[in-house]
This record gives C-alpha cells, sequence and structure tokens, in this order.
C-alpha cells in the first residue's frame, strides 16, 4: 500500500510539474510562432519538457554506447535549461502583462526566475530518480583503468559488478575470487 502511494505521488508530481511547466513552455513558442507557425510551438517543446523525457528514454532504455549515453544525458540537461528559460520567460511576460501587480519589473522577473528554479530542480529530482544509479554508474571507473565508463571504450557493461580487473605489472587480477574469500 505504501508503495502504491509513493508510485502514485511520483505520478502525481511529474504530471503536475510536466503540466505547469509545459505550459508556459508552450505559451513561450505560441508567442513565438504565430498563425501558419503555431505547429512550430508544439514541436518546440521537444526542446524543453517533452525534449527532456525523451533523452530520458534515450538514456535508461536506449543507448548503448558510452559516447550515445553522453549525448542523451547532455542532452537532457539542456532540453531541462531549455525548460527553465522558457517556463521563466513566459511567468515574466505574464506577470508584466497584467497590469494589475503593484511590483516593480525587476522583482517580478526575480519571482518568475524562482518559480520556474523551482521547476528546474523539480526535474532534475525526477530525472535523478528515474536514471540517478544509472548516471552514477556511468561516472564509475568499473574495470579499473582510470577512464569513467562513459568514456571508456572497453567497459563492457554486462559485465560491471561480476568481474572487476585490475591491470598490475602488466597482470590481470581477477577481484571476484578474493572479495569472496574475505
Amino acid at each position: 500500500m505504501k508503495k502504491a502511494l509513493g508510485y502514485l505521488s511520483l505520478i502525481v508530481l511529474t504530471v503536475g510539474v510536466l503540466l505547469f511547466l509545459g505550459k508556459h513552455s508552450l505559451n513561450f513558442f505560441m508567442f513565438t510562432f504565430q498563425g501558419q507557425d503555431e505547429l512550430f510551438a508544439w514541436v518546440g517543446l521537444l526542446l524543453t519538457s517533452v525534449g527532456a523525457i525523451a533523452w530520458l528514454v534515450v538514456f535508461k532504455w536506449l543507448a548503448g554506447s558510452n559516447i550515445q549515453k553522453l549525448a542523451a544525458l547532455s542532452m537532457m540537461v539542456v532540453a531541462l535549461i531549455g525548460e527553465f528559460v522558457t517556463a521563466s520567460f513566459d511567468i515574466y511576460m505574464n506577470g508584466l502583462q497584467a497590469g494589475s501587480f503593484e511590483f516593480a519589473p525587476d522583482e517580478i522577473k526575480i519571482m518568475s526566475y524562482v518559480v520556474a528554479l523551482l521547476g528546474l530542480l523539480a526535474g532534475i529530482a525526477l530525472v535523478a530518480y528515474t536514471a540517478g544509479d544509472s548516471i552514477i554508474e556511468a561516472f564509475k571507473d568499473d574495470d579499473g583503468d582510470g577512464t569513467r565508463n562513459i568514456f571508456d571504450p572497453d567497459y563492457k557493461p554486462e559485465h560491471a559488478g561480476t568481474e572487476k580487473i585490475s591491470r598490475e605489472n602488466g597482470q590481470a587480477k581477477d577481484f571476484t575470487s578474493r572479495q569472496r574469500q574475505k
């Protein structure tokens, strides 16, 4: 029951943050692309919230090589930054247009960035929760050659955690059997 409540909370948070920030990003793109170009406003979401989710899926379940994982991770971060920028700008523009505010434009600007920053941090938290272990695994050095897994051309993820090899004096040593003896 508690686990189901946890999953429900995660789904509600994810959908809520995506709708809130996605709406502001879409508003920004609708302002930018009007008339016959309105389709591009929707496509613009691929650069922001929808793009972050798509790159997360690519990172978790499609990227095979280390360079593919690095590219997917990089683009996920770029999409989240894009979400932050477009949503915060739309929040700022709407704040200025609301006319009934008695705040100075700088105060509205600060508040819009703070609200958008909350969305960015929520996005980062969702990424960390969903792909954090995979991201950490990508930056480990499982084969002990001094190169992080994500940059290591001879790293084989299917062997990670079963055989850890160290090259000392030109000889390979299997640490798995030594760890079992302890």
